[in-house]
């Protein structure tokens, strides 16, 4: 799984680096991205709790989908925790919440798929 994560990182790290010159842009460019993705995801997730019909399973999704949120938001701050005072550890961060919500919405796709 560390392995995985950190070639994600690296890929996400050299495609920000092509189109931006300065941290800060790479910065605002891996937040761009993250935005994109938490769209789709919410897109996604709004489809999906409309495919469950079943009250008990719609309030089983919206406490998964609460419990992600805190997993990703708290797995991300320890992922760029190891950049602490540096000037990557926002991109860090961005990547990381990347990756995580792109993994989630095809998790919730495989939801649809089985309802």
């Amino acid at each position: 799984m560390k392995k995985c994560i950190f070639f994600v990182l690296i890929n996400c790290f050299v495609s920000v680096m092509c189109f931006a010159q300065t941290q800060l842009e790479m910065n605002i460019k891996a937040y761009e991205d993250y935005k994109v993705a938490d769209a789709k995801m919410s897109v996604l997730y709004k489809k999906v709790l409309k495919t469950f019909t079943n009250a008990a399973d719609k309030k089983l999704l919206l406490e998964a989908q609460r419990a992600w949120i805190k997993y990703k938001e708290t797995h991300c701050k320890l992922v760029a925790n190891a950049y602490e005072g540096g000037s990557i550890q926002p991109l860090i961060y961005a990547t990381c919440l990347t990756s995580i919500t792109e993994d989630r919405t095809e998790e919730l796709k495989k939801l649809i798929e089985e309802n």
